[in-house]
């Protein structure tokens, strides 16, 4: 889902991707995706569908290591290489509908309540409304009970809380929970196994529910807010959906935290939004996003809402060039 606005340039470049562009022509303008450490630092190309290569972020808070897919990418491949359509996600799954998945392993560097972590889009000047973009704001809402947004803002943002916007989260016990700049990557997150039909994300959020009580209030006060957490004796710990219900009560998500001795792998993914094109498709609703945005880039943002500060940041834009 997108709220955007546009001069002609950024109308020009949106046409270029919709059609596919010119795959040849090195000065056709085309998706273009970066990691970084926040909006004003997000300078490192992502190799789209490329399962076996992770980029490696490392932010004031946390280790981070991602891999962004794309179904039918005509974006910029890395350097002179040409870019990777597909990859197993998508080819092996015909029957699924999903447009892109982002992929990432999370090793926070201190314990974060659950609730003071978002995951979203902000933007640092004023966007364009759409025609009838209450209605996919609104259908957001009902499928996450914690999306909020302020499209009117100076500095616009629609986010929720990560942990009920992930489609899978499954969390396993750090390797290395001191980890340092210096630590290998498979030392802090464990190996990446991932891709392809056989090696799919799986929930399993058991670890999770075992860290009851927040870290940034007193003893007392972390007892208090670990004895309000009831886990069900029913509750699903490979149940994406009852884990949403469960921390869509606000009690819950502030009284249990993520640990900074865990690893945090995650999955969110979209049937919705086209980034070849910048398309959103929602609740009968069509949006090119691009003529909205006021010449912005589309940043993906996890924040701590008590720090407002990024832990690492992932950006969308076209470009004609990629970053030397």
């Amino acid at each position: 889902m997108a709220m955007t606005s546009s001069s002609s340039s950024a109308a020009g470049a949106s046409d270029l991707v919709a059609k596919g562009g010119d795959s040849t022509d090195p000065a056709t303008p085309r998706l273009l995706i970066l990691a970084g450490v926040s909006q004003h630092d997000c300078t490192v190309q992502i190799p789209v569908n490329d399962d076996t290569h992770p980029v490696f972020i490392e932010s004031k808070y946390a280790f981070v290591r991602l891999v962004y897919r794309v179904r039918n990418y005509k974006g910029h491949g890395i350097g002179s290489e040409a870019p990777i359509e597909n990859c197993p996600y998508f080819v092996d799954h015909p029957e699924r509908k999903r447009l892109f998945s982002i992929q990432m392993q999370l090793k926070f560097k201190q314990d974060f309540l659950v609730d003071d972590i978002l995951f979203g889009c902000f933007f640092e000047k004023p966007v364009f409304h759409p025609p009838m973009v209450w209605l996919p704001l609104q259908l957001a809402t009902f499928i996450d009970p914690t999306f909020g947004s302020d499209i009117h803002s100076p500095k616009p943002w629609f986010a929720s809380i990560a942990i009920t916007s992930m489609n899978a989260i499954n969390v396993k016990a750090c390797p290395t929970p001191a980890a340092t700049s210096a630590t290998p990557h498979d030392e802090i997150f464990g190996k990446w196994v991932w891709g392809g039909k056989e090696k799919e994300l799986e929930e399993d959020h058991a670890l999770l529910l075992q860290n009851h009580g927040g870290t940034s209030a007193g003893i007392l006060e972390r007892k208090q807010a670990a004895a309000s957490v009831k886990v069900p004796s029913s509750h699903k710990m490979d149940s994406f959906s009852a884990r949403r219900k469960f921390f869509t009560k606000k009690q819950n998500r502030t009284g249990v935290f993520y640990s900074k001795d865990h690893v945090y792998n995650m999955e969110v993914y979209s049937p919705f939004v086209d980034w070849n094109t910048f398309q959103v498709n929602m609740a009968g609703v069509s949006i090119g996003m691009q003529k909205y945005l006021n010449d912005q880039a589309f940043h993906y943002v996890f924040k701590s809402k008590s720090l407002d500060e990024s832990l690492f940041c992932l950006k969308m834009e076209t470009a004609a060039t990629t970053p030397s």
